[in-house]
């Protein structure tokens, strides 16, 4: 009984986490383009889904292949939206063309394994490929880095050139001019 209500928890979980790049292709639509977006967070699902299928199709697992049909299907849906609305699609292509290479070469490498350890070798695949899946956010990362350095020199810059009439809050560094009681400055020009 919990197995079955586990097992529809994690269903209506999945999808729901694989419909949200719906909000990304209504965006699209309305702007009309999707340049700017990157494919990479598309097309890295279809290979992890592709290797979860075979592994729940090889162990019989018939909610685990419903699961997969729907979030292939839904990322179908999301890569050949992207490559509609999207003026540059040589990126697209090419990352196509690299996932369906793995999914082949890992597909021979496993079907070289014994039947005693073909489905292990499966799941460890798509469970190597689900943590691979976490570096497609990686420009984002990059761009966030970029962010994170600036703002730490811009904090640093108090430091250094602290301003002339008041308190930096967070540090409490004083300001370089002293003023009077009257709040006029105690330095005349």
């Amino acid at each position: 009984m919990l197995i079955e209500i586990f097992s529809i928890w994690l269903t209506l979980l999945t999808i729901g986490f694989t419909a949200m790049p719906t909000l990304m292709v209504l965006d699209w639509k309305k702007r009309g383009t999707a340049d700017g977006f990157s494919s990479v967070t598309l097309v890295l699902p279809m290979m992890v889904q592709t290797f979860w299928l075979r592994y729940a199709s090889m162990t019989d697992n018939q909610i685990f292949v419903i699961i997969n049909v729907i979030s292939l299907s839904f990322y179908s849906f999301y890569v050949s939206a992207f490559a509609y609305y999207q003026p540059k699609r040589q990126n697209l292509i090419g990352q196509i063309l690299a996932v369906v290479t793995v999914i082949k070469l890992v597909f021979v490498y496993v079907d070289t394994f014994d039947k005693g350890s073909i489905n292990e070798a499966m799941g460890t695949m798509a469970a190597g490929a689900q943590i691979f899946n976490l570096f497609g956010g990686v420009y984002e990362i990059i761009s966030n880095m970029a962010a994170l350095l600036v703002n730490v020199i811009t904090l640093s810059l108090y430091f250094f050139y602290p301003p002339l009439t008041w308190t930096v809050p967070i540090f409490n560094i004083p300001p370089q001019q002293k003023t009077g009681e009257d709040g006029t400055d105690k330095k005349k020009y």
